[in-house]
This record gives C-alpha cells, structure tokens and sequence, in this order.
C-alpha cells in the first residue's frame, strides 16, 4: 500500500505467475535469483504485530483465555470488519456458507460490516449469498474501503467501538492509527475467526504455533529482508 512495500508474485495464485518460470520473468531459468526462504518464526511475528489488541495472559501466547470453556479470549468484540479494500466474489461465497451453516445467530452487540465493490454485490444478489448475509446480519458498503471509513469519512460504526476485529491485514495495520483513539483495540484473526467473534461478542484464540515461537524475529525484520530482494514489482 505504500511505494516501499515490496509486492510479489505467488506462484499458482497471482494470475501473472501460473508457473514459477512465468512469475520470474526474464529471470525465468532462476539463475542468480535470490531465494528467502519464510520461516514459522516469520509468520508468527507478523500475526502477533497485526494482532495488537490481544491481552496478554501471565506471558502466555495465548490470547488471554478466559477459560470458561468458550474457546475464545476475554476481550469484547463490537465490530467486526470484512474486506479492505474489497472482499472477492469467492470470499463472500465462503462467508455465507460460514454463517449459513447452522453454527448459530449473530450476536446483538456486534455489528458485521463488509466493504465491497457494487460488481461483487450484484454477483452476490444473483448468487443469493447476499440474502443469507443479511439474514445474518452483515451490512455491505460500496466502493469504498476500511481505510477512508472513520477518518476521511465520519463512520459511527468507528467512531463508537471499543474493539474491532477483522480479516485484513493491511487494515489491521492502519486501524490503530487511523483510528487514534484511547482504549481502541484491533484484533487480527482469519474469516472463520471473524465469524466465530460475530457470534460470540469475544475474539477467537490464537493460532496455536504461536505459543510454540515465542521470541522470534521481528516483522520489521522480515520486511527489510524482502525490501532487500528488489527486482520487478507483482500483485498480493
């Protein structure tokens, strides 16, 4: 989102890069191309700084379990935000099998709000996911994203909640910011998870391998390590 965000391809994802070959490009025989190799240590450095909400618990990376048997954390969930920019045709798909399954109502002090494009809405309409999303609960906005919502435009929702929760993690970046207010907290978690929180009113646990690498390196390190690549730029 920024001019010194290094962007990469993800080979059999990214529509550029059906095949490793494709995706390097003119370097596509892969000589002299430097390889970084992610470690667990890596990603569960990222999780826990997009994840700046989480109470900690004695030390423990554990999300500060209330352990009442609820399977989710002591910190309260008002709102929980879906897309940033937009969520994709195949996200809203999956988001109404999610809360269409029979895993119970949404809780009444949340409110679920997702951003997306009027294209995707409409696919949503035909499709009937948007019937059972609002059923649910879920509130759509247009061609906007999280980012312009509360700041550059008055958004109550924002204005008003406590704790956020939510699936983006370049919202999960700038909400803190953005948002600037005393007692706000995000937390990070994936679309099951923000599902869990809108029927529960409290964020979910914590991944598991979290616990297990306590005192890795930083995300900032990360960063830098994949700032120093340099080459062409691709899609996320």
């Amino acid at each position: 989102t920024s001019g010194a965000a290094a962007l990469f391809h993800i080979v059999g994802v990214t529509p550029e890069a059906a095949d490793l070959q494709t995706a390097l490009g003119a370097a596509g025989s892969g000589e002299g191309v430097e390889t970084l190799r992610l470690s667990p240590e890596h990603f569960a450095s990222a999780w826990r700084t997009l994840d700046s909400g989480a109470p900690s618990s004695g030390g423990h990376d554990d999300g500060g379990n209330c352990g009442d048997g609820g399977g989710g954390d002591c910190s309260g969930v008002d709102l929980v935000a879906l897309g940033n920019p937009h969520l994709s045709f195949s996200e809203v798909e999956s988001l109404a099998a999610m809360v269409g399954g029979g895993g119970g109502a949404k809780h009444r002090d949340v409110r679920v709000i997702a951003t997306l494009s009027r294209f995707v809405l409409e696919q949503a309409e035909a499709a009937g996911h948007a019937l059972t999303l609002s059923e649910f609960g879920v509130e759509f906005i247009n061609d906007t994203c999280w980012c312009m919502l509360g700041d550059v435009v008055p958004f109550p929702p924002i204005q008003s909640a406590r704790t956020l929760i939510t699936n983006s993690g370049k919202y999960a970046h700038y909400a803190p910011g953005l948002v600037n207010r005393s007692g706000f907290k995000v937390r990070y978690s994936g679309l099951a998870g923000c599902v869990a929180a809108a029927r529960t009113g409290r964020a979910p646990p914590r991944p598991p391998f979290l616990a297990a690498l306590r005192g890795c390196a930083s995300v900032a390190g990360l960063g830098r390590a994949l700032l120093r690549r340099g080459g062409s730029t691709g899609r996320i």
